[in-house]
């Protein structure tokens, strides 16, 4: 799994798509993160945690475990549904020991129903938030509640281990050719990732 972040804006239009040009990308996921935290609220409780906008893939790329439902799904993604996958400690701060799943919450005063909660998990890195303290949106839905002009970041996985190095170079060269820059230059584009053993 690779994560790349363009030194300017990437416009979500814009975004490669896995295709000839770029054939090793095995999944790929838009990511629109507020920069900053907003109000989650559940009837009188209300914490501040950071919305992210994205695709199904999303979910196995950042191993997203669902603790007992599931993540968006394609048909939430089309039809531009107001689901919500809650981080771990989202969940616990505003529902404690209420199931959450089926509830609706309010983020920005926008109603949303939660459909998950993540699954514990050890995170030792991360950027922006910890996944534990996000609530996790459709990247459609998310333009409603973000700047979803200019997309934060997209995140993609090489078919094989073995082929990520070809695939990150596969997806500078088609940025690059879209967004006017040297794809051998290292400040335009970040990329960043890990690769599952």
């Amino acid at each position: 799994m690779a994560q790349a972040r363009a030194a300017g804006s990437v416009s979500a239009s814009r975004t490669p798509r896995p295709s000839g040009r770029i054939p090793f990308v095995k999944a790929l996921s838009p990511e629109y993160i507020k920069q900053g935290r907003y109000g989650v609220v559940w009837g009188t409780k209300q914490a501040n945690y950071t919305p992210r906008g994205g695709a199904p893939a999303y979910a196995a790329m950042r191993s997203q475990a669902s603790a007992s439902g599931r993540f968006m799904d394609a048909e939430d993604v089309r039809l531009r549904r107001r689901v919500a996958f809650l981080g771990s400690e989202v969940a616990r701060e505003l529902f404690g020991n209420v199931p959450p799943v089926g509830q609706r919450i309010r983020i920005r005063g926008m109603l949303f129903d939660v459909i998950d909660v993540q699954g514990e998990k050890v995170q030792l890195s991360n950027y922006n938030s910890p996944n534990k303290e996000c609530a996790f949106i459709p990247y459609t839905t998310a333009g409603e509640l973000l700047d979803t002009e200019h997309l934060n970041n997209f995140v993609f996985q090489a078919m094989a281990t073995a082929l990520l190095t070809r695939t990150i170079g596969d997806v500078r060269m088609v940025l690059g050719e879209r967004l006017r820059f040297d794809p051998r230059d290292e400040r335009a584009l970040r990329t960043f990732g890990s690769v599952d053993a």
